[in-house]
């Protein structure tokens, strides 16, 4: 999964990716993903050590991928690399209220990628809620479609987080790193 480019010129990154072959057609994986700033050398996230990316999960090359842990929403991976965004920073909306810049990441969350299908390829994500006596609140949930073929793509989709940042809001806290509701 590459690195967005509106994060690029600001951090520095540290990838840390691990594939095992199980069988045939099927692996194990790990992806730590850690940001930096250049000039200090401080963690990007104060506080979070793999602040992009840090996931566990298994691949098929017949039934798609599942993955567990901190990830990228499905709009990021299958949107995004569609979109003027990944030319420049100038091409984002004020605030990344459209999570172009990719500044929301979610915590304990499911995701499952589609293999391609002729083309066509489908992923789905659950974050759950982070907040103790209170399941359902701090959910996130998304899914897009793409489609590809020859210089043709298309992609949509979309993605709710509840309850925003709980720094900021009265109803609790999330499972994302920032105030974003995209439908």
């Amino acid at each position: 999964m590459p690195i967005p480019a509106g994060d690029v010129a600001r951090d520095e990154f540290f990838v840390s990716p691990i594939s095992f072959v199980i069988r045939e057609g099927m692996r194990i994986l790990a992806h730590r993903v850690s940001a930096t700033e250049p000039t200090n050398g401080s963690f990007a996230t104060p506080g979070v050590l793999f602040s992009r990316q840090a996931f566990v999960g298994i691949a098929s090359s017949q039934y798609g991928t599942l993955t567990l842990g901190r990830q990228f929403d499905p709009l990021t991976d299958l949107e995004q690399g569609l979109t003027a965004d990944i030319y420049s920073g100038w091409f984002a909306t004020p605030g990344d209220i459209d999570n172009y810049d990719s500044s929301a990441r979610f915590n304990n969350a499911v995701k499952w990628a589609s293999p391609s299908w002729k083309g066509a390829s489908a992923e789905v994500m659950y974050g759950l809620g982070g907040v103790a006596g209170s399941s359902g609140s701090g959910q996130s949930w998304g899914a897009a479609a793409a489609y590809q073929s020859g210089s043709f793509s298309v992609a949509g989709g979309f993605l709710h987080i509840d309850n925003g940042n709980g720094t900021l809001g009265k109803r609790g806290t999330t499972s994302s790193d920032s105030v974003l509701i995209r439908l």
